[in-house]
Order: C-alpha cells, then structure tokens, then sequence
C-alpha cells in the first residue's frame, strides 16, 4: 500500500515497516477487524470507511470517504481517526510520563539519565524529566506521581533525589550524600518534578492510541506511505507504521469530547437503590460504548436517573452526540435523554428503547454558561437502563 492508510472494516495486509524509532506494544483482538472506521471533522462531520492519502502539502490530509467525492483538509481541521481496530490488552505499563502518556516493554538505561523501552518493533529513548514513574518488575505497580523521587524495593521505600542509572546500579541523593542501590533490587520508581527546558508550542498536538492503554502524544510531523512522523516534546521524531494505530486524536483543534472535562456536579437518583456512576469512555457496566453494533472510544455512559453538568463559560457554539441503549443490554432499557442549557431545556428525546437505531442530537450551545446532561426514567423503572451518549463532542466558536 503506497502512500495511503486504508481504513476499511478489514485489517490492513501491509507489512509494518522496519522503523528508528516506536513505542508499545499492540496485540489487537480478532474482532478488531470487525469494527467500522470512521473520521471526524471540526465542522461535526463523521466520514465512513475513509482511505486516508497525503495531502498536497505536509499539514495537509485527502480523504476519501467510500461512494462519496474525496476532499482535502487541513491537519488543524481533523479531530479523530478512527482505524476501526479493537485493541486487546497490552502489557502492564512500564513507563509513564509526565503527561499521562504510557509505553510498555523492555526497559534499560542508555545513559545515567535517560530511560528506553524497547518494544516488538523498535524502541523508544525517553530522558528522565520527561517521565513519571518507570516499573522494572513483572508483579510491581506503577507508581501514581510523585512530588519527590521514591524507590519501591521489595520490603522498603527509598526516597531521595535519583541522579542516574548506570553499571546496573542506581545513585540516589539521600540527605546531600550518594547512595548506589542494585537495580535488580528496585521494583519501580517514581521521578519527581524536573526542568525540561522551553517546550515547542507550534503546530497541531496529536494523541496516538497504540492499543492496551499505550498512548503518546506529540505534534504532527508528516504523513509518508505508510508512516505517521511525530515530534515529540523532548524533540525527537517517533515514525509510527500505521498499521500499528488504533486512534489519533487532535487535542488542540476546534472540537473538544466532552469526556475530557470534568462535570462541575453529578446528581445520581436511583429508582429503587444502588448508585450508578457517570463513566467516561466506558458504557455503564464498564465496557466499551456500543451502539448500533459499532464501538465508540469517546463517551459517556449513564444509569437513570443521572444528571452530570458541565462549564463551557461561553467558548462553545454546538453539542453533539449519537445517542442511545448500550447493544449489551439488547431489547432491554428505556430512558428519556435531556440536554439543558443554563437550566434551558433545549434537547428532549422521545422514549429511547434497547435495539432502535441510535439517534443524532446537535444542539446550539452559543453563550451557554452550564450544560446539563440528564437520562430519566421512562416506562420500565430503571432496568437495564445503560444510556449512552457516544462521540459527546463540543464545537469551538
């Protein structure tokens, strides 16, 4: 496949290219194959079965939906591209960095401060300011942030300020004198805050999903066969095949999923007893959000009666979202969504039941201060009533 992406419902046949630098470690389900692609635009656009090619110019994307006239874009104006891969489970974590980001696979110290993680199909250097926490071994944890450097042992914690990893020992700072610890003793660590110097600001910040909750994130470098070039913050180029991608995400352009803020208050009423959190990117039973046989990777998943409201202060011109009963739950469940807009209804739906086809809801949010989404009860009690607002997605003025 020369110089295209093909995102078709089957997986694509192309041998991923030996490459400098990678990261992860993907393991994709056989199902994965079965999942429809798809690629969403800043102007609420979802293109279908899309054939992704280089663009007359490197910040530049042709699209080529399927029985449809191609267009070309901006990079500044995608927002998702689904590959309509399933990812199975990778392996546990082996180092996060400071942005949350995650790599998996073989970790070593090419130098006293910096840390690469060697996975199946190349590997990547990662300098310590840049990470979170490292898990050297097979059973341990990894460790949440840290404000200062912590060394988890087996029986102990060790905390002072890590100066380097070399020769199989780690040098630890311990009340202004070295200390030098086996790494074969140390099960993970957490790095503390460092300087990482001036960081790039320019051009389009991209996430790339690997799979198995591998992610990393950087500005779009170019698209070249079939190779997605980005630049990393400490500014080294990652080449990612794209064979290997799950998702890409743009994280600064005019679209915004909603999932990615935090509601300012969730009011749960339940019919009878329990309590049903909001779920973010995760159907209620803590699965993936399905609606219409397809797997949605941004979301909101809510039980009735569940109202979750959100601040826009103003700096949104739409809500949209593809509504609906979670495909677990079948024929079962029946709610009524509702959107409210500074305690406005604006969006009311009719009965919504397991199995119908899911509804489109576009709503104009301009000046809206608070966003209230609310699932209500309908003629069932509560049973079953898995609602989920897929894609729930905010659009920039």
């Amino acid at each position: 496949m020369n110089d295209v992406i093909k995102t078709h419902g089957r997986r694509s046949r192309s041998a991923i290219l030996s490459i400098p630098i990678a990261v992860g470690f993907l393991l994709l389900c056989p199902g994965g194959a079965n999942a429809e692609p798809s690629v969403t635009l800043a102007d609420n656009r979802v293109l279908q079965q899309v054939t992704v090619k280089p663009g007359a110019a490197p910040d530049r994307l042709r699209l080529e939906p399927a029985g449809k006239p191609a267009v070309e874009i901006a990079i500044q104006d995608l927002v998702a591209m689904d590959f309509g891969r399933v990812s199975g489970r990778g392996a546990v974590p082996s180092v996060r960095l400071v942005n949350g980001d995650t790599v998996s696979g073989r970790v070593t110290f090419p130098s006293p401060r910096q840390v690469k993680v060697a996975a199946g199909w190349g590997s990547i250097t990662i300098p310590f300011a840049w990470c979170s926490a490292v898990r050297l071994g097979e059973k341990a944890p990894l460790p949440e942030p840290a404000p200062r450097d912590t060394l988890f042992l087996a029986n102990d914690r060790v905390q002072g300020e890590i100066r380097g990893v070399a020769a199989d020992k780690v040098t630890v700072e311990i009340a202004g004198k070295p200390v030098m610890l086996e790494v074969s003793r140390v099960l993970a660590f957490a790095l503390g805050p460092r300087d990482r110097g001036s960081v790039e600001a320019n051009g389009v910040l991209l996430t790339a999903d690997l799979g198995g909750g591998e992610r990393l994130t950087g500005r779009w470098g170019k698209l070249d066969e079939d190779v997605l070039t980005l630049r990393l913050p400490w500014g080294d180029a990652l080449a990612v095949p794209t064979a290997s991608l799950s998702r890409l995400e743009v994280q600064n352009g005019r679209l915004l999923y909603l999932s990615t803020l935090q509601p300012t208050e969730v009011r749960h009423t339940p019919y009878l007893d329990g309590s049903f959190p909001v779920r973010r990117d995760l159907a209620v039973s803590g699965r993936p959000l399905r609606l219409g046989g397809r797997t949605y990777s941004r979301g909101l998943g809510m039980h009735s009666r569940t109202e979750a409201t959100y601040s826009l202060d103003g700096k949104y011109a739409q809500f949209a979202s593809l509504v609906g009963m979670d495909d677990a739950v079948a024929d079962q469940g029946s709610v009524v969504f509702r959107v409210y807009g500074d305690e406005k209804l604006l969006y009311q739906s009719s009965i919504v039941r397991g199995g119908e086809t899911p509804i489109e809801v576009k709503v104009d949010v301009k000046r809206v201060l608070l966003l209230r989404l609310e699932v209500d009860f309908a003629d069932q009690g509560d049973v079953a009533d898995h609602a989920n607002w897929a894609d729930a997605r905010l659009l920039k003025d």
